[in-house]
């Protein structure tokens, strides 16, 4: 399950990483649910947010440039999300909360 490093997180964000272990797409529910305190499988589907396939094309930490290319911000439930070529996932909640 998902577990924030305590360095990466503070009281304005929750930042992990997608690697081996999960997929990008489940490093972005999951941290946005540990920011709203949601269970990521109550979160409305990601792919309602942004195409999730052209996310992978930009930001996917795989993709052997040096250094790791693109990162991407958007909106997805009550959070900014930034998403980087290195692997980090950063969710931060806006402050009006609206969707």
């Amino acid at each position: 399950m998902y577990q924030t490093d305590p360095a990466n997180t503070d009281s304005d964000s929750t930042t992990t990483r997608h690697d081996g272990d999960r997929t990008l797409l489940s490093a972005i529910v999951e941290a946005v649910g540990a920011e709203t305190g949601r269970d990521p499988l109550d979160l409305d589907p990601l792919y309602s947010a942004l195409d999730t396939e052209a996310l992978e094309r930009v930001v996917s930490p795989d993709r052997g440039a040096d250094p790791p290319a693109g990162h991407l911000r958007f909106r997805y439930e009550s959070c900014d999300v930034t998403v980087t070529g290195d692997g980090r996932v950063t969710a931060a909640r806006r402050e009006n909360g609206a969707r």
